[in-house]
């Protein structure tokens, strides 16, 4: 009898030697990402399992979390509507599984339960059966949406979740609020009103208005769907914009003991004029130096993004095998020949050359020399003009007075970066509109970013070209 009890205590002990002292090794898989609308495919792998968020240090960055934190920003793009994929998403089929272009699937072939995906643009939810969030209605701030896709697992004692916000969908009207920075100021509110969502003013505007509605949808769906006595690992990401919402999303979860965060973004903007951004740990954004999108609004201009911020050149690293990071990935993509933007720094500074801090971004000086001049007899009457003026969403960031047949417009510094966020969506058909027009100070950003349009703003800020540089690159 003696003999059996120890027997049976030198096997506890070694299994339990061997669960602690012995690391879990995370399951290799291969997938495919398909792109615009399957035509474009990419083969890739990567290494998941739940532990490396349960037992994972989130304040030391993990390449294999960074790898799969980069898939699930690209699968969040991934709705009913296809062209979404040409914005740098992709659906991902793992292990030779079916294409099935549903925004839940990657997750729900991982192992997460109750995969749900909603749009604040579309409206539109996606769910398994039986998922229940409580999502409000908005009537202010109408712009300021994104859609984000929700998952968890239940692993003993610990909830697993995923957080995933996708970027700018091509509307116009994200693209107007990636140029919303905000400003907590009498001459902002007096143009745009009162913005309930927008809680954290030191915030970029639009971002921070998006992250309250994220977190809002949240709550509901961990109070609705997560076993509440259990322990909370939350992985957050998103690209682009979906990656500066991250980013602030993140920094609250962070700022929150009831969840472990662990966030990891790519190609974020800057999201805030914050002193203490850089004292967040959990949370790592991976930058191209060749994508302008990851340096705007400016640091000139005091914006810069919560947690640590590692950039590099995909056009400039060489990566251990000798050859350029910009092989490895056109290898990766197979369809594409990457082209880096050369004209980055130019942009940067003529933003900064345009205003030095955000509240001058809503000022209006009134100078001669930046007056923009329309011909009232083009539009009929000064309704019809101030009825265009606010389709292309200028009529707040400016003023403007009738003298004769002139209507004599005097723009802020908002006003031109509204200009840039309809030539963002509108493309060169849009240098002929009257409402692209820019005089004075105000000429060389539109110059400036025409230049970069041309060049090529959309290689250096691919999902895929994301991918390429947390798979093959050590950056931390």
């Amino acid at each position: 009898m003696k003999c059996k009890k120890v027997l049976s205590l030198i096997l506890s002990l070694a299994i339990l030697s061997y669960v602690f002292c012995f690391p879990v090794f995370a399951e290799e898989h291969s997938a495919v990402m398909y792109f615009n609308s399957s035509q474009d495919t990419a083969d890739i792998s990567f290494d998941f399992d739940f532990d490396m968020l349960i037992n994972g240090d989130n304040k030391k960055y993990s390449k294999d979390l960074a790898v799969i934190s980069s898939l699930f920003a690209t699968t969040a793009y991934t709705a009913s509507d296809p062209s979404t994929a040409a914005l740098g998403g992709a659906n991902i089929v793992l292990d030779g599984g079916k294409n099935s272009r549903s925004p839940l699937s990657f997750g729900a072939s991982l192992g997460f339960e109750d995969n749900y995906f909603y749009d604040l643009f579309s409206n539109q939810t996606v769910a398994e059966p039986g998922v229940t969030v409580e999502v409000p209605s908005y009537d202010t701030d109408t712009n300021d949406t994104t859609a984000y896709y929700f998952a968890h697992k239940k692993v003993n004692d610990t909830e697993v979740i995923i957080l995933s916000i996708r970027g700018t969908n091509g509307s116009f009207k994200e693209w107007s609020s990636n140029f919303e920075v905000g400003c907590d100021s009498k001459e902002y509110y007096d143009k745009t009103g009162e913005h309930p969502d927008w809680l954290r003013k030191e915030n970029h505007k639009g971002f921070d208005v998006a992250a309250t509605r994220v977190l809002k949808a949240f709550e509901s769906y961990v109070k609705n769907n997560v076993d509440p006595k259990a322990k909370k690992c939350v992985l957050v990401t998103g690209h682009s914009r979906g990656a500066a919402v991250a980013n602030i999303v993140g920094k609250e979860l962070e700022d929150n003991k009831d969840y472990k965060p662990f966030t990891y973004t790519f190609a974020a903007p800057n999201s805030t004029t914050s002193p203490s951004a850089k004292n967040y740990k959990t949370i790592f954004n991976i930058v191209n130096s060749d994508d302008l999108v990851a340096f705007l609004p400016t640091e000139g201009q005091g914006f810069t993004k919560y947690g640590i911020i590692k950039e590099v050149s995909v056009e400039d690293l060489v990566v251990s095998d000798g050859r350029s990071l910009e092989d490895v990935i056109e290898d990766i993509a197979g369809w594409f020949d990457y082209n880096a933007n050369f004209f980055v720094k130019s942009v940067i500074s003529s933003f900064n050359n345009m205003c030095s801090s955000r509240s001058d971004l809503y000022k209006i000086k009134g100078y001669p020399a930046d007056r923009i001049v329309f011909d009232l007899d083009d539009y009929g009457s000064v309704e019809q003009f101030d009825k265009e003026l606010k389709s292309y969403n200028l009529d707040k960031y400016c003023s403007y007075t009738v003298e004769g047949s002139d209507i004599l417009v005097d723009p802020s510094p908002a006003y031109a970066a509204q200009v840039i966020a309809n030539l963002a969506v509108r493309g060169a058909s849009y240098l002929f509109d009257d409402f692209s027009g820019l005089e004075g100070r105000y000429v060389p950003i539109k110059y400036a970013f025409i230049a970069a349009y041309i060049d090529g703003i959309t290689d250096p800020h691919l999902t895929i070209t994301y991918y390429g540089i947390v798979k093959e690159c050590d950056i931390f």
